[in-house]
């Protein structure tokens, strides 16, 4: 919820401790700043999750959902932003929605 940055900070380094000590990965899903709209054109940044920006600096990969549309056509995307160790092979992935699978 609307907790302060530095209790989400507190809860951060929390989750990245647990993640070390069990050796298991934690994904936190984060929503974005009251700045970023819907049909933006650029880019969304690791910098416009809303709140403390101590998951983005606390992460070993970080990884952006964003929608763009051209006239009714909807582009899903995933960027990924951080990979810290990982060779990647690309940067920009395009989502696709099959409703037979």
């Amino acid at each position: 919820m609307d907790r302060q940055a530095n209790e989400q900070a507190i809860v951060a380094k929390y989750l990245k401790q647990l993640a070390m000590d069990l050796d298991i990965p934690v994904v936190a899903i984060c929503h974005t700043g009251a700045n970023v709209k819907e049909n933006q054109k650029h880019e969304i940044t690791m910098i416009d999750i809303r709140g403390s920006k101590t998951f983005v600096n606390l992460s070993e990969f970080f990884y952006i959902m964003q929608v763009f549309w051209k006239d009714d056509k909807r582009a899903t995307t995933i960027y990924v932003k951080k990979h810290r160790g990982q060779d990647i092979g690309g940067n920009v992935f395009k989502l696709k929605y099959n409703p037979n699978n």
